[in-house]
């Protein structure tokens, strides 16, 4: 959520961004137009062959065990989404072996979501696809610098953020014990893989944008006190009749 508010302050016109979240979407794909840039959601690679004009992806990865942990917590926040998900055993390991445990990043960057018997093949197309399709490898655990080389790829000239989207579950549950957390590895191997194959392309890509640490390290301050500084800001805006400017 965090970054999708940054996307939707970049591109306001409705033919500029296409959100695709929900199933139909998925299924139908999106509109197209003359104006439209940037296609955002929760898909798998692929989605780009819904239309045929030229296309680039960029992703956000998360380190595979915070990753399944965060999706198994959501099924707790949002239980009407999930209805038939868990039954009565709410268990992770069997979370992690399901659908919306198992492999889910392979799943999603190869574009492949049946798996199962041909994992490692699977494994290849998704590494295949991030060297070769995607611009820009961001990751949750390194937000601030992986935002500022996407805002850098995208042309965009400021990208001060508050965090969105915190889970309610999250704060409440204890994290797996060290036994099942080697079993969830262990199930989530590929992810795990791919997860490193990922972490040597961002640092290959980081190269590209000179001095980055410097720079984050300035965004970040600037971020602090921009927020700091901002319900003044909007307040004296509306005042002097230009909160829409």
């Amino acid at each position: 959520m965090t970054l999708q508010t940054l996307v939707r302050s970049h591109y306001k016109e409705p033919e500029e961004l296409a959100m695709a979240y929900g199933t139909y979407s998925k299924e139908n794909g999106f509109e197209d137009s003359g104006k439209l840039q940037v296609v955002m959601g929760h898909f798998r690679f692929g989605y780009h062959k819904f239309n045929e004009r030229k296309a680039e992806y960029s992703a956000f990865l998360r380190n595979p065990i915070d990753h399944l942990i965060s999706n198994f917590n959501f099924t707790f926040d949002f239980p009407e989404k999930y209805p038939n998900l868990l039954g009565t055993n709410k268990d992770i390991i069997t979370f992690a072996n399901g659908p919306y445990g198992y492999n889910f990043q392979t799943r999603f960057v190869s574009g492949i979501d049946d798996i199962k018997g041909r994992e490692e093949e699977v494994l290849e197309i998704a590494k295949s696809n991030l060297k070769n399709h995607f611009a820009c490898i961001g990751f949750t655990e390194d937000f601030d610098t992986s935002l500022y080389m996407l805002a850098q790829h995208l042309g965009w000239s400021k990208f001060y953020y508050q965090t969105k989207n915190r889970g309610k579950t999250r704060a409440k549950q204890d994290r797996p014990t060290a036994e099942i957390t080697k079993k969830l590895k262990e199930i989530n191997r590929y992810d795990e893989d791919l997860y490193q194959f990922a972490q040597e392309l961002y640092q290959q890509q980081k190269k590209l944008y000179p001095s980055i640490d410097q720079k984050v390290k300035m965004f970040q301050l600037k971020n602090k006190w921009f927020w700091k500084f901002n319900p003044t800001y909007t307040k004296l805006k509306v005042l002097l009749g230009l909160a829409n400017k």
